[in-house]
């Protein structure tokens, strides 16, 4: 079941996906002025249809290739033909093979079928009423977009922001190009964070140094570490002495190793 609300012109879509006592994550998808920001995961097929069918999207925006931001775009592919769907140009060919997900992530988000997708066309999306900027933004993963609405002060960010203090990382993340992303969207002064799976933020510039602050201070604790000889697995043993169920379920796929790697 999703939950909608509203905040200002964007319909916002709230779920939840779950492995009691293990791990717990929600979900939330954008719709705004024709435009359907990711798609959610197959594993919220029933109540992402239901909003779909409900907003008839005219075109539909993913963040990144993950499944659990596209694992509805086929299915979008086949009741809506004339919606194009896009990604950036390093997913498209990505998006039309069928994802290959460890057994973790098939049970938690979902099979990902192949989809069309097309490239965005260029560095801007344009709606009936709104202008995004597309940005390519390194750290979750290499064909990660977020979409900048300037007028509004709008951020839609994907997976960049979910929290200001992770403790995990995914194997795919680089946090030094995390960094790097974080400063460049701070010098946009964006007003409003819209994350995939923490919902929605009014004071983003605020978070967003939370999160640019806080990463430093592990990266200069890690620059520390090493210097004194210490490897990156005795690192994490000392910044993140404690491990959630997830890395153990991910086999190592989720881990605060790969925050300590790439810093």
């Amino acid at each position: 079941m999703l939950s909608v609300s509203n905040y200002d012109k964007v319909t916002v879509g709230d779920g939840r996906v779950a492995i009691p006592g293990i791990f717990s994550l929600r979900v939330f998808l954008y719709h705004l002025d024709g435009l359907l920001i990711d798609t959610g995961p197959s594993r919220l097929s029933k109540a992402i249809r239901l909003f779909v069918m409900q907003y008839k999207p005219e075109q539909v925006a993913v963040t990144h290739t993950h499944e659990d931001h596209c694992g509805l775009a086929s299915w979008i592919n086949e009741k809506f033909p004339s919606t194009p769907i896009y990604t950036h140009p390093s997913g498209v060919q990505f998006a039309g093979r069928p994802a290959c997900l460890p057994f973790y992530r098939r049970i938690f988000w979902g099979k990902r079928e192949p989809f069309k997708a097309r490239p965005y066309d260029g560095e801007v999306l344009r709606t009936d009423r709104y202008l995004f900027r597309v940005i390519h933004v390194g750290g979750h993963c290499p064909d990660h977009v977020v979409l900048y609405e300037e007028r509004k002060g709008w951020l839609f960010t994907g997976d960049l922001f979910v929290t200001p203090y992770p403790r995990i990382g995914f194997f795919e993340e680089n946090y030094s190009e995390h960094i790097k992303a974080l400063e460049f969207l701070l010098s946009l002064k964006p007003e409003v964070i819209f994350c995939a799976h923490s919902g929605v933020h009014r004071e983003a510039q605020t978070l967003l140094k939370e999160r640019l602050d806080y990463l430093k201070e592990i990266r200069s604790k890690v620059v520390e570490l090493r210097n004194a000889g210490l490897s990156d697995e005795k690192i994490v043993k000392i910044i993140f002495p404690q491990k959630p169920p997830i890395v153990y379920l991910s086999r190592g796929e989720w881990s605060a190793y790969h925050i300590v790697r790439s810093l």
